[in-house]
């Protein structure tokens, strides 16, 4: 963080403000526990404080009582920032926990800047730059599935793996730079050979994780679903129906939606991206035609297309094309409007479009009644259930994240091949140095101000 100064006692809010039963006011530093001291009243004699044990008494400011309050002291290396600090335990509400911050402002803490307390964890060596990612990715996680999923980084998976990885190439580079110290000595074909499978074996590891980076990067940001077809078949019905209020405008005229409207979406546990987009059809409107090619281009940027068809005006031309260019898109059918047909003409339909797709599902609705939007939900969850499956390689959340890997994998690709071609080990050397400082740099063990700025700027006031 630039501008910045370690050494001074900084404090802030650690609950959300607002009407609650509890407030946190956190301060950490050097100084915290003589802040607090001078605002705290004990409610029982107390000759020496220590350390995690609760305090109750009341806190006063220069006007005179302000809470009763528990106050925790956490000394030393042994607390989340790696220093002394300071838990204040308030009523909630917006009053109370503004004066408590408001006093230890005035007795010589400042306002901490956003992400400070984990950025003084991570410059006292309490967790890592790769964690330090992980807690404000849970901070920010929208559902259960995505909530213990980002877990896993906390936990240390993703440190562990870059650890590991990088104590196998540091074992590489120093088989390497032993031929750099003794040129004399030739390198034996079996040495090189084995160099070569340890490469080569890195290079599976990392492709499997680069492989699985965009799974974990949809499961923070949301899965992209698509709400697609023609003019006036419910799009925006079914939207509002899945959302469950009214997002999407609904009329009678066609064209209405002319730009894409997107809204979050939790169905049972899994974040997604919701896209209510233009009508597909043939048109001479140059601002219906702008609202087609985005939707075209939605649909080739997600995971799922929800497509959406009317019983009554069935199948043309147009849906035929659009169907039959998804590929293996994951789809989701959608019969609308059952309330204004018969089940002969679903059944013909039906049978008319298993000849143009293979779809994961075909479902059933009247959107006005809300008839068959339960089972929608239900279809929706099971493709999500199948994309968003993870296994032990899923360990990258951002693209910061995956485009370190990626370098670290183009480096010892370049190696591999150099060792192959027979170029002087001192390429070799080098290329494998970098990759270790690589791994230092996105974990944190070499410093890099620029890239901590990145990181802690995302975070928020008080963590």
């Amino acid at each position: 963080m630039k501008d910045y100064n370690k050494n001074d006692t900084i404090a802030s809010l650690s609950t959300p403000e607002g009407r609650g039963a509890i407030a946190i006011v956190r301060v950490s530093g050097e100084n915290s526990f003589e802040i607090v001291k001078r605002f705290f009243d004990f409610k029982l004699k107390v000759d020496k404080i220590e350390s995690r044990k609760v305090y109750l008494g009341y806190w006063t400011d220069n006007e005179g009582l302000v809470d009763e309050v528990q106050v925790i002291f956490f000394k030393g290396k042994n607390t989340f920032t790696g220093e002394d600090l300071v838990e204040i335990y308030s009523h909630g509400g917006y009053a109370i926990p503004a004066l408590i911050l408001e006093s230890i402002l005035s007795g010589g803490a400042r306002q901490s800047l956003p992400g400070e307390m984990t950025y003084r964890a991570y410059l006292n060596g309490k967790i890592d730059l790769v964690k330090s990612q992980a807690i404000n990715d849970i901070i920010n996680s929208k559902t259960s599935y995505s909530a213990r999923f980002l877990a896993r980084n906390l936990k240390g998976s993703f440190s562990d793996f870059i650890t590991e990885m990088r104590r196998k190439i540091l074992n590489l580079s120093a088989s390497v730079e032993v031929q750099i110290d003794y040129p004399d000595e030739e390198f034996e074909e079996r040495e090189i050979s084995e160099i070569a499978t340890s490469m080569e074996s890195i290079l599976n590891e990392l492709e499997k994780v680069i492989d699985k980076s965009e799974m974990g990067m949809i499961i923070k940001r949301g899965v992209p679903v698509v709400i697609a077809g023609k003019p006036n078949v419910g799009k925006s019905t079914i939207m509002n129906r899945l959302l469950k209020q009214d997002r999407a405008i609904v009329t009678d005229v066609p064209g209405t939606t002319r730009d894409f409207i997107e809204e979050e979406l939790n169905i049972k546990g899994v974040y997604v991206k919701l896209t209510d987009t233009a009508g597909l059809r043939g048109t001479d409107d140059v601002v219906e035609k702008i609202g087609i090619e985005k939707t075209l281009d939605k649909i080739q940027n997600s995971n799922l297309v929800v497509y959406i068809i009317d019983i009554e005006r069935g199948i043309d031309e147009y849906d035929i094309n659009i169907l039959t260019n998804l590929g293996d898109k994951r789809v989701v059918l959608v019969l609308n409007k059952a309330d204004k047909t018969t089940q002969k003409k679903v059944d013909k339909l039906r049978t008319d479009l298993l000849e143009i797709h293979n779809y994961d599902s075909i479902v059933v609705t009247s959107a006005l009644s809300e008839k068959g939007v339960y089972d929608l939900e239900n279809a929706i969850y099971e493709v999500l259930s199948i994309l968003v499956k993870v296994d032990e390689d899923t360990y990258i959340t951002n693209d910061l994240q995956k485009n370190y890997i990626k370098k670290v994998y183009s480096r010892i690709k370049n190696s591999f091949k150099a060792l192959e071609e027979g170029i002087t080990v001192d390429v070799i050397a080098q290329d494998l140095r970098e990759c270790v400082e690589l791994f230092d740099s996105l974990t944190g063990r070499s410093y890099d101000e620029d890239l901590s700025d990145t990181i802690f700027s995302n975070f928020c006031v008080g963590k």
